[in-house]
């Protein structure tokens, strides 16, 4: 499933596996992250677990799209040699909002930059395979203001099934309905209220949320 605007797939908790290449440990350490701090939290508090280690190589990737933040450390392997591959078995997956650790202890076999690559996207990626794997789809809190004889124009729209509602409070201007939306919809639900009403319906977003 592609990750759009409105949605995107991430995971439900940390998990942990481990692989061995040529006598070298390799364990993956996979969390989901709301943040680049929360990203950088996670990667202090497994770098300190696994203080001891010859490596530990980091990389997250937190929002959609182009505002996304990716990151990566190859923490002293050859440059490009871990970190991408890492980053790549998290996009590789569709994922965002997930950071990944993947420690390494030497086991005395050079394993070449090709090697590398291999080792740390393949222990990233089973990582990742163990993970459990949820959608998050965005909602918009939006508030209608229209003319008292106009509320049937908003309930009639919303039940047709773009979205839900939340409340409805009146005034001595008119009403406010509190609409929950699919953003897919804002744009068609915003301009039929604008046609139904003769230009008097106010469509306001007033929260904007990713939920499971």
């Amino acid at each position: 499933m592609n990750v759009v605007n409105d949605r995107y797939l991430t995971i439900t908790g940390e998990v942990r596996t481990q692989i061995k290449v040529k006598d070298s440990k390799f364990i993956a350490s996979v969390a989901p992250v709301q943040s680049e701090g929360e990203a950088m939290s996670f990667i202090e508090r497994i770098s300190r677990e696994f203080y001891d280690a010859t490596h530990n190589v980091t990389a997250f990737k937190v929002g959609l799209g182009d505002q996304a933040i990716k990151r990566y450390n190859d923490d002293g392997e050859p440059a490009g040699s871990s970190g991408p591959p890492v980053l790549m078995a998290i996009e590789g997956e569709e994922l965002t909002n997930v950071a990944v650790i993947v420690t390494r202890y030497f086991g005395g076999t050079k394993l070449g930059f090709g090697g590398l690559v291999r080792a740390y996207g393949d222990c990233a990626k089973a990582g990742l395979t163990l993970a459990e794997i949820k959608e998050k789809v965005q909602f918009l809190l939006v508030r209608v203001e229209v003319p008292y004889d106009q509320i049937g124009s908003v309930v009639k729209e919303v039940q047709s099934g773009i979205g839900e509602i939340k409340d409805t409070q009146y005034s001595n201007e008119g009403a406010a309905v509190i609409v929950d939306l699919l953003p897919g919809y804002l744009e068609r639900f915003t301009q039929k209220l604008i046609d139904a009403t003769r230009g008097k319906a106010i469509v306001t977003v007033v929260e904007s949320e990713f939920r499971d």
